[in-house]
């Protein structure tokens, strides 16, 4: 078991969604760190249906919490953290990064795992899983997470920044960078975990239209302007998902109320961006698969169209 105290010294936690004040606790969690930077991730782990977090002391083999002193405890489980890019987990110039966590808080549900710079240098999203193991070696529980690595000029050196564009990007293309933006809502609208999701989906759309090409990851690919507007039609469409499901018009005290009458706007916003996007694809991809007869593009992200 490793000793916590080497462990980095920031710690880095997710924030929980809210929904008119409520947390989502079932809702995939997503850590946002700066590239290059190294720290400690806190993760919950929680049950999947209630969202409640699960006792792990019978994993953990103590009935103590280590609680920020490494020796008075001495849990005989472990915890293993396994990173690796969410789109393309296959691909060997990024293989899987593991390190060794521990449990912090059992009793609580909580684990900690330092995250390296192995992960960190290089800009992406990548799919953290983290497995609990019990005190007789064995797999009892895997428990995910999103973790978005955004561009600095902290990364490997010589290359590019690449990754996705950053959640204050988006937040900027949105107008959603802080609750005062939102008068109505009086909180922000969409979630770091919604946030992180949407960007991965462009990046699988573009792999998957024909005609095929040597695949993009969400550490290489370089149109970023559209995927910032690809991402923005995804946020708009769970928007207007959730528009749809919760409308309904009341009266109170002689006035209707309709402020919930919002699907239509971000469904014809959502569609005019996500129709530009894939008008975007489709040429782009014709044009690159004409260049391929008579020469390559390199692209300064390492990856060759």
């Amino acid at each position: 078991m490793p000793d916590p105290s080497t462990f980095p010294s920031r710690l880095l936690t997710a924030a929980l969604s809210t929904v008119d004040g409520c947390p989502l606790l079932t809702r995939q969690q997503a850590f946002v760190i700066e590239q290059g930077v190294v720290a400690t991730i806190e993760y919950t782990v929680r049950d999947p249906a209630t969202g409640v977090p699960l006792n792990l002391a019978g994993l953990a083999g103590s009935e103590g919490s280590l609680g920020g002193s490494f020796v008075s405890a001495s849990p005989a489980g472990a915890v293993v953290l396994r990173a690796v890019e969410v789109v393309l987990p296959g691909d060997s110039s990024r293989p899987v990064v593991e390190t060794d966590g521990v449990y912090w808080d059992p009793a609580a549900g909580v684990i900690r795992a330092p995250l390296c710079s192995r992960t960190t240098l290089t800009a992406g999203i990548y799919r953290l899983s983290f497995g609990l193991y019990d005190d007789a070696g064995n797999l009892s529980r895997v428990a995910t997470a999103l973790l978005s690595v955004e561009p600095s000029e902290f990364g490997v050196p010589g290359l590019p920044p690449g990754g996705a564009p950053t959640l204050s990007e988006l937040r900027m293309a949105v107008r959603d960078s802080a609750s005062a933006e939102n008068l109505l809502l009086d909180n922000l609208e969409f979630g770091a975990d919604q946030i992180v999701t949407a960007l991965v989906r462009p990046v699988r759309y573009w792999n998957e239209q024909p005609p095929p090409m040597r695949p993009f990851s969400t550490v290489n690919f370089p149109f970023r302007e559209m995927w910032l507007r690809a991402t923005v039609a995804q946020l708009y469409y769970a928007a207007a998902a959730g528009y749809a499901r919760d409308h309904m018009t009341y009266e109170a005290g002689g006035v209707t109320v309709d402020d919930r009458n919002k699907q239509q706007a971000y469904l014809t916003h959502a569609q005019l961006l996500d129709q530009e996007w894939k008008e975007f694809v489709r040429d782009r991809k014709i044009a690159l698969n004409a260049q391929a007869f008579t020469g390559f593009l390199g692209s300064a992200y390492g990856a060759w169209f």
